[in-house]
């Protein structure tokens, strides 16, 4: 696959811990006085951000945050803040701290697409940081099902070495060989973060290096028991606006979900540039590949007793030794 056929930036997976999530509070107000109460009353750390800087928030807010939380009193609409953030973190979690009243656009933006937030009448700071908290440690502001052991399938992704795996060519090598193998246009070895996923093994280096985990298939390929195909992703209503795959004009998908010690990490997916059905030979050809990058990725886990090198903002979100990042393609 050329950049030429899929208009694919030229922006190849980087080593390194992965900035992904930010385990902290964005407070979107000038209240200074009311932010520290909420900073107070949080078990998360908690930034204040001046509301003439929200819609701005890709170059405004360092890292992926856990959740933003916007003063209803302020002058500013909370709608513009709100509308700007789910284009740039879609899973962060948006609660409007009273205020309701103002938000009369019918749920809408500026440009009338729907924002979906979380309304807290009380502006109590306590109520407020309490809100927050359960959202982001219960994910309830998540658009997409989650395994049912969600924590430890993070952990597990989180814990492998991304920079063990960037030190061979194996993974670019097997998604290079997917390729051949079932005729198809691309193929990504990846890992599942919180938020993001994390490519550490393409059939093209101009693929980019990460993609929003709500932009993915992979999301759902993580969830199944085995071969995930979805025939046309245009005409599929779970990624027919959103997937990053879609807008690169990749339009068929089969992927497998890739476990070490029977926990999905990520997934091995392959993509055509047409719609259409996978063999049984493409299927059972996936399988083989797939059960080879899973030796690779247990390659990756760190040596027992040893610490694990990925931080909340690091590893596979930045979240797996590197998992979630900054860079969007969408597989």
């Amino acid at each position: 696959m050329t950049s030429g056929e899929t208009g694919v930036p030229a922006s190849g997976p980087t080593s390194g811990p992965m900035p992904d999530a930010s385990e902290r509070f964005v407070v979107v107000s000038d209240d200074d006085e009311w932010t520290r109460r909420v900073r107070s009353s949080s078990a998360f750390p908690v930034e204040r951000v001046p509301t003439e800087r929200a819609d701005a928030p890709d170059t405004t807010f360092d890292g992926y945050p856990a959740a933003v939380i916007v003063d209803g009193t302020s002058d500013a609409d909370p709608l513009v803040a709100f509308g700007s953030l789910r284009d740039a973190y879609p899973d962060t979690a948006c609660l409007l701290a009273g205020g309701g009243g103002r938000v009369d656009h019918g749920g809408a933006d500026a440009d009338g697409r729907p924002v979906v937030l979380e309304y807290v009448p009380a502006r109590t700071p306590s109520a407020v940081a309490a809100a927050a908290e359960f959202a982001v440690e219960r994910r309830t502001h998540r658009s997409y099902p989650l395994a049912e052991r969600e924590d430890d399938r993070v952990a597990s992704a989180r814990a492998l070495d991304v920079d063990r795996l960037y030190e061979s060519a194996g993974l670019d090598d097997l998604a290079s060989a997917s390729v051949r193998a079932v005729d198809a246009e691309a193929a990504t070895v990846a890992l599942l973060g919180e938020y993001r996923l994390r490519i550490v093994g393409a059939s093209d280096s101009r693929l980019p290096a990460v993609v929003d985990r709500a932009r993915s298939v992979s999301t759902y390929t993580v969830l199944e028991g085995d071969v995930h195909e979805v025939p046309d992703l245009a005409a599929d209503p779970r990624f027919e606006a959103h997937s990053r795959a879609v807008e690169l004009n990749l339009r068929s998908y089969l992927g497998a979900p890739l476990r070490v010690d029977g926990v999905a990490v990520g997934s091995l997916s392959v993509f055509r540039s047409e719609p259409g059905t996978a063999t049984a030979a493409d299927r059972e050809m996936l399988r083989l590949h797939a059960s080879v990058a899973e030796d690779l990725l247990a390659a990756a886990r760190p040596a027992a007793g040893a610490d694990s090198n990925a931080s909340d903002d690091s590893s596979a979100d930045s979240h797996p030794a590197g998992v979630d990042d900054d860079e969007s393609t969408g597989h």
